[in-house]
């Protein structure tokens, strides 16, 4: 396929985590907006 994987750096961030939070949508009157 023509692509390379850096193993080393994909463990290394996996081991830092992440901080992925759900976006929060609001409609243009200000009121929470489900997905």
């Amino acid at each position: 396929m023509g692509i390379s994987i850096n193993e080393e750096y994909v463990k290394e961030k996996a081991e830092q985590g992440h901080r992925w939070r759900n976006p929060i949508w609001r409609h243009e009157g200000g009121t929470f907006a489900e997905w």
